[in-house]
């Protein structure tokens, strides 16, 4: 049986999304040839996920080292000069107020000097540590997902110290990355032409997107379009065992997901009180749960406009829950919420979600950019109405009217997926990245040889 290294910053028990595909990974791996051990960061990663059984990887050899993050230390909290939450935190800036001078200051250097972000400080326990793994368990292949990008610098130099083939796992896309926050342009510079250096070192590279594979290839031209393989998030499909639709007297929508950039809810919210406004007193049947986080401004906007909009009464905001949870809360919905940024992230992001939003069997309204990737995926398979551009408000109405008549009727009964989407299973995506895996180790080989 071959080893393989994961280097990933995030690692179960968190909840954190960035740790599912590496637990994906460690977990269905084994049944393809490959035995994993794991390299992950000793840090506050958030609430443990609801429901891990540790038995599951009860085989699997997972070391964690420290992380020095200098944007997250309580001294520079203390003086963002509004609320006292962690940047990006979904209650930051929620009563408005903006970070101090002095933090803004902070991030501007931050900026211009923590590249490639600020996990860089996880680099020097990573490496340390991953020597010392990479000797005891002799690893054919090292594999870094990303993000934090920081993790790719990681394993590129491990494979460089120890001749190990690595492999760059791109759950997002990098440089090309619609919510990246303008910086300034020396770094990005120096950005890009870091992605290029790390990325042509590997013996292949795993993305999430079929268009994101192709940005790669047209935009770097000394990275090989054949060592660009697609593995989808995918969805487990036992997470969904035992769950079941029940119809009630309300008319339930549910969001599950962040909010943030110029992926927004406020669009949403405006259609969905033109909808209300159809119904007229029938709206006290309607519930709509946003399940999940908002960035600062997101968050500032969404509740403006439900104050805007007085949707108070029909709307709620649940916060971030466990994943078995908001899968849950899925199947239980009468209608799911899909929305996507305007074209820029439509062409080259699938959040995660798209395939468990599938297998819910659920009607999806999905507010998304017209020819988009994750648009034409639920074209094919999923069950609703689809509204283009993102911002047709009056759109989001007319859809939402047609959905609440179905509803009315008992037109809304579960429809899951058929069998070509079992593809999209996370056991048979893992399948595909082993193949991917396989190949990197043949390739290595073959010009070891020919050395």
């Amino acid at each position: 049986m071959k080893t393989l290294l994961i280097v990933s910053f995030h690692f179960p028990p968190s909840g954190k999304v960035g740790g599912f595909r590496p637990w994906r990974f460690a977990r269905y791996l084994p049944a393809h040839g490959w035995r994993v051990v794991v390299l992950s960061a000793q840090t506050d990663q958030g609430d443990p996920a609801p429901g891990w059984d540790p038995q599951v990887l009860a085989g699997t050899r997972v070391e964690r080292t420290r992380a020095f993050l200098p944007g997250r230390a309580s001294w520079v909290r203390s003086v963002r000069g509004g609320n006292d939450f962690p940047p990006g935190d979904a209650r930051d800036g929620a009563e408005g107020r903006p970070p101090s001078a002095l933090y803004r200051g902070l991030r501007w250097i931050k900026d211009v000097t923590v590249i490639p972000d600020e996990h860089v400080g996880w680099f020097p326990f990573a490496v340390r540590r991953g020597l010392a793994m990479i000797r005891r368990e002799n690893p054919d292949l090292i594999l870094a997902t990303d993000p934090p990008h920081s993790a790719l610098m990681v394993g590129a130099a491990l494979s460089r110290l120890t001749g190990r083939p690595w492999v760059a796992d791109l759950r997002d896309p990098w440089i090309a990355d619609p919510f990246r926050r303008p910086r300034p342009r020396a770094r990005e510079n120096v950005e890009r032409w870091l992605e290029g250096r790390l990325l042509s070192s590997a013996a292949r590279i795993l993305v999430t997107t079929d268009s994101l594979a192709g940005w790669l290839a047209r935009h770097h031209a000394d990275l090989d379009p054949q060592g660009i393989q697609t593995v989808r998030h995918g969805y487990d499909p036992e997470l969904f065992e035992g769950l079941t639709y029940r119809p009630t007297d309300r008319f339930r929508i549910v969001h599950t997901g962040t909010f943030y950039g110029t992926r927004a809810a406020v669009p949403f919210l405006e259609g969905l009180r033109g909808f209300l406004d159809r119904v007229g007193p029938e709206r006290s049947a309607v519930r709509v749960d946003l399940v999940g986080g908002f960035d600062p401004e997101n968050r500032d906007r969404t509740l403006r406009a439900l104050c805007r909009l007085h949707l108070e009464d029909v709307v709620s905001l649940s916060g971030r829950t466990g994943h078995a949870e908001s899968v849950r809360r899925m199947v239980e919905s009468d209608v799911l919420i899909y929305v996507l940024a305007p074209r820029a992230e439509g062409d080259l992001i699938v959040p995660a979600k798209t395939w468990e939003y599938i297998a819910s069997g659920r009607p999806i309204l999905g507010l998304v950019p017209e020819g988009a990737e994750a648009t034409r995926i639920l074209a094919r398979f999923g069950r609703g109405p689809l509204v283009s551009p993102p911002d047709d408000v009056e759109g989001v109405a007319r859809a939402l009217a047609g959905l609440y008549q179905r509803w009315r009727e008992g037109g809304l009964a579960s429809d899951p997926p058929g069998p070509e989407f079992e593809a999209f299973s996370a056991p048979r995506q893992v399948a595909e990245a082993a193949r991917a895996l396989d190949a990197a180790v043949g390739v290595e080989a073959a010009e070891g040889k020919d050395g």
